[in-house]
């Protein structure tokens, strides 16, 4: 969805984040629905002692790095590009602003659900060789890590006039 100069628009922009997320969020649910076919924690043997579930803790320590890594890195992302926005020259900036903020915000809710998509798909391959539910939060905590990026129009359009600003500002901080 495009305008006929060939633009993304907010809609285009919106409606290929949703299909994006949607499958990262999907990717999940389908690998955790193999796992659990594939592994029957079942009753252990007599006399066999269970394992520590070491990897189920490494999975609760990772949910801590991907929800800060989703927000600080993405933020990093945007932080830089509105300092290489507000040194453009405005010939430069003119009628690809918009353009160029859209493809920043599909960068970084792209960059934030990867984080969560990272830590599920490591969640339920902990599940796999450990067969310990213990680590099914972790990987339930990703899923809706994802789809808590799932943008909306007014979102978006929000997103872009805030950083218009921010840009507008670094502008007369720095002329």
């Amino acid at each position: 969805m495009s305008t006929s100069s060939g633009q993304p628009t907010i809609q285009g922009v919106v409606f290929t984040l949703r299909i994006i997320l949607f499958a990262l969020a999907s990717g999940l649910i389908t690998f955790a629905m193999v796992t659990i076919a594939i592994v029957n924690p079942g009753d252990p043997q007599p006399g066999e002692i269970p394992s520590e579930p070491f990897l189920s803790y490494v999975a609760y320590r990772f949910l801590l790095g991907a929800v800060v890594g989703s927000f600080v890195v993405p933020r990093l992302i945007v932080a830089t590009q509105i300092r290489q926005l507000a040194r453009a020259d405005n010939a430069e900036r003119g009628a690809t602003l918009s353009h160029l903020l859209l493809g920043l915000f599909q960068i970084k809710t792209i960059v934030s659900a990867a984080f969560y998509e990272g830590l599920g798909f490591f969640a339920l391959i902990t599940y796999l060789v450990e067969e310990s539910v213990i680590v099914f939060p972790v990987a339930l905590i990703a899923l809706l890590g994802i789809l808590l990026f799932f943008p909306t129009t007014s979102g978006v359009e929000s997103w872009m006039e805030s950083i218009e600003r921010r840009i507008g500002e670094q502008r007369m901080m720095n002329p």
